[in-house]
């Protein structure tokens, strides 16, 4: 069995509960998504449970929506597109490793931005991991997103997953979680005016990419989104400045910008990360607080070249003897077989010389057409059918 809730603007959520048999599941394709498909309401309140979302469920604020409609590139980013290789520590100790990675795809036809993220490790003998694979338009948007997380407690592993796609008017949300030999499995519906400001997992990466090679750290302040969180509940989500910081890596002193990004979901306590980037946008730390578990990067990468150093370089040909030498022997080249090519067909220039002749004397408005029944005439006539 398996329940669906449909999120309404209303004064209370619409909660339906649908009951389906196997071959009635109409998901199809990759990352959970949905075709063509309808979700009749009904009255059945009394057995519905999950989100619970009421007249003042979560809202991204206006800084948000206007920081989004205005400061966010219609074109794809270069500088977005690189990957980090991290390691996870435990009480200053290794325990896993963690890759985040950005690449332009395109996904049924649009161009946007493939985001994956995946961390594994041990904790106390106890193996863990998560991944992440989501599909953000250029404009920020979050198209798909597949989450996946596992904790190998002995005797009752943890399995939850979750996967959102946008469909048309609506974000579908599949909820999967299995503790034990417990499993549970809901859908959500969304309409996408609740979801104004959204933002993913996968499009965090990105903004945060934004906000330090942009340099506007100083503008994060007082903006308001919101995203999901762990148990897929909608909540707020906001970032702040760190203050900068100095750090060693391979022996080198590197400058660090930090932000903190929180999750905050009504009668609970915040949720918070520290995480330090290089000011290219590279991540180099990221620590829940009051986790034992810091991921940090352990060798230097590669710097990103941002929009604002990309410089032309002139380059002046003319004082290279040698590409200039290669130059003018391939212009005389190509006069040479372009004159032989004449010699060896004397009509061309009579063909033009009447061609040019016969423009001037009619000037056309439309030279193109003119032409096109001018040659025609050079055409060999149709064998008849």
């Amino acid at each position: 069995m398996e329940e669906e809730i449909l999120l309404t603007e209303g004064n209370q959520a619409l909660l339906t509960r649908i009951d389906r048999t196997t071959d009635a599941e109409p998901y199809c394709g990759y990352l959970g998504n949905i075709i063509n498909c309808h979700y009749p309401a009904t009255n059945a309140m009394e057995d519905a449970t999950g989100i619970e979302i009421s007249g003042d469920y979560p809202k991204a604020n206006s800084a948000a929506l206007k920081y989004l409609a205005s400061k966010i590139s219609r074109y794809h980013e270069e500088s977005f597109l690189f990957s980090d290789t991290m390691v996870m520590l435990s009480n200053g100790k290794y325990s896993g490793e963690s890759n985040v990675s950005v690449e332009l795809t395109t996904r049924r036809g649009e161009e946007c931005y493939l985001v994956h993220v995946s961390s594994k490790g041990a904790v106390d003998g106890i193996q863990m991991g998560t991944t992440i694979t989501g599909y953000v338009s250029l404009s920020m948007e979050t198209l798909e997103q597949q989450t996946v997380e596992y904790i190998k407690i002995p005797n009752k592993p943890i399995d939850r997953r979750a996967f959102l796609t946008l469909h048309g008017d609506e974000y579908i949300l599949r909820k999967f979680v299995a503790i034990g030999d417990a499993i549970e499995r809901k859908t959500y519906i969304i309409p996408h005016d609740l979801m104004k400001g959204f933002i993913s997992e996968a499009a965090s990466i990105l903004i945060q990419r934004q906000f330090v090679q942009n340099d506007e750290l100083e503008d994060i302040i007082g903006l308001q989104f919101i995203t999901l969180n762990a148990d897929c509940r909608l909540c707020h989500l906001t970032y702040m400045k760190l203050h900068e910081k100095e750090d060693t890596i391979n022996s080198n002193t590197v400058q660090l910008k930090g932000i903190t990004k929180t999750l905050t979901v009504e009668n609970e306590r915040p949720i918070s990360w520290n995480v330090y980037f290089f000011p290219d946008g590279h991540m180099f730390s990221r620590e829940q607080v009051g986790s034992t578990i810091v991921i940090k990067v352990n060798i230097q990468p590669t710097p990103v070249l941002l929009p604002k150093e990309r410089k032309l370089l002139e380059y002046k040909w003319q004082d290279d003897m040698q590409f200039y030498s290669q130059y003018l022997d391939r212009k005389e080249e190509l006069e040479a077989q372009r004159m032989t090519y004449l010699g060896r067909h004397p009509e061309i220039k009579a063909i033009l010389a009447d061609f040019l002749q016969f423009l001037l004397l009619k000037k056309p408005d439309d030279p193109c057409a003119f032409a096109s029944e001018f040659f025609s005439t050079y055409l060999p006539p149709e064998l008849p059918s």
